[in-house]
């Protein structure tokens, strides 16, 4: 006996059957990998290579000096539009030994900028860049985008055909739904690598010159850090009393127990 299918089913398992193969494509070896492979060295070599550079940035300051620097390189990655300059986190507490920091994202000609601004009359005590290439995940990601694109269109234009099997669109439907979501993922993934090699990644972190400092300056920081260092140092005292007090009442049970039962074993010993 032969099974007949409507048109409409068939086309529906052909689909079904291409989304499994996208689903694994990922993981799959053998020629189709080895022509993506040729396709993202073809792409690289045509367009050149997708780097995302980090650049890190240690600059010494007076203690006095170090909250203006902060607070113009930040102005100025603000204002400056030529750099095209987004601060990303910003971190700054009052303290002698304190670590003020900014995370940037700025243009590759920006990067230079920014140091020169304030590590003026400072001193640049350590400085490092580190280069990720992601051309290979640019060119894995366009493709999957290119791949569920094609699979959301051929989604559609089996919606039309079936707009009077009603089983069938809502199967269609649930897919089309699962594909947007996978295709809005992957669009995604593909924006922050655009942002990773659009503009590179600039950390400026200050710290403290000890030496450039005078005695009276450097007792009266110490001063003034007296109330915060006070309150960090009894918030840790407390602290350490709550983790105590369990152990406390575990101790004098095990006390008033031991005593009972000492008690008890001397008095047979005397009858």
């Amino acid at each position: 006996m032969k099974i007949k299918l409507k048109p409409i089913s068939r086309l529906f398992i052909l689909l079904i059957l291409f989304g499994s193969v996208l689903a694994c494509s990922d993981s799959k070896e053998g020629v189709n990998r080895a022509k993506a492979v040729e396709i993202r060295n073809d792409k690289a070599d045509s367009k050149g290579k997708m780097l995302a550079y980090e650049h890190a940035v240690t600059i010494k300051h007076t203690q006095s000096e170090i909250l203006s620097h902060y607070n113009s390189t930040i102005k100025l990655c603000q204002s400056n539009v030529e750099i095209n300059c987004s601060i990303l986190s910003a971190s700054y507490s009052i303290g002698t030994y304190k670590r003020p920091s900014i995370k940037m994202r700025v243009n590759t000609d920006g990067v230079d900028t920014l140091i020169k601004h304030a590590k003026d009359k400072g001193e640049v005590t350590q400085q490092s860049t580190s280069i990720d290439d992601l051309t290979k995940s640019f060119v894995e990601t366009e493709k999957r985008i290119e791949m569920l694109t094609q699979y959301r269109d051929k989604l559609l234009e089996i919606q039309i055909r079936a707009a009077n099997d009603v089983e069938s669109l809502i199967k269609i439907a649930k897919e089309l739904t699962t594909t947007q979501s996978q295709l809005e993922r992957t669009q995604s993934s593909k924006y922050r690598l655009e942002q990773r090699t659009d503009r590179d990644l600039l950390t400026i972190t200050f710290i403290h010159s000890a030496k450039s400092e005078s005695m009276w300056d450097s007792l009266s920081g110490s001063i003034a850090d007296i109330p915060e260092n006070f309150t960090y140092g009894l918030s840790e005292t407390l602290e350490e009393i709550v983790y105590l007090i369990p152990w406390f009442f575990v101790i004098v049970f095990m006390f008033i127990f031991f005593r009972w039962l000492w008690h008890k074993t001397t008095a047979k010993t005397k009858k």
